[in-house]
């Protein structure tokens, strides 16, 4: 069996002037090595970026592409090269907009809808691993207050 190495992690009392940018930074990076791991272990064949746009797609269905790059926060051509590995793959297919057949909707195929289905529960264990001990208040708390500061940043960012 294979095993996630990483470096020992100082608790906040090592690092006091570590700022919250650098913690959250720090932890999502972590997150991702944790999910590659775990995709890898599984065997699956889908990195984290590509099971993001799938997750986008599952929970933003009828997306033109532009619309689906804006959501994600992603330059239009970072977006087409995700989307033609996941074509390639069989997972997505580009359908030209009935409104406007210039543009393309990206629509899960059933292969993909099993896969984020996969991905979703290794994205649980990942999670569990990384909130450890904590409650259920404090897993609530924390998520409240993550997204009302990713909500702050949006209003701000427009």
């Amino acid at each position: 069996m294979a095993v996630l190495q990483l470096n020992s992690v100082n608790t906040h009392t090592d690092r006091p002037h570590e700022t919250l940018i650098f913690l959250v930074q720090d932890f999502a990076r972590l997150l991702r090595r944790s999910i590659e791991h775990e995709l890898s272990r599984a065997g699956m064949s889908i990195t984290p970026s590509g099971a993001r746009v799938l997750f986008y797609v599952t929970n933003c269905p009828g997306l033109r592409q532009n619309q689906l790059a804006e959501r994600m926060s992603l330059d239009p051509m970072t977006l087409v090269g995700h989307l033609d590995m996941l074509e390639e793959q069989g997972l997505i297919e580009r359908v030209a907009d009935p409104k406007d057949r210039r543009c393309n909707i990206i629509v899960l195929t059933d292969k993909a809808v099993l896969l984020t289905q996969r991905v979703r529960r290794l994205g649980e264990v990942v999670e569990r691993n990384a909130m450890g001990d904590l409650g259920e208040d404090e897993i609530s708390l924390f998520r409240d207050k993550l997204e009302t500061m990713r909500n702050n940043l949006i209003d701000r960012l427009g």
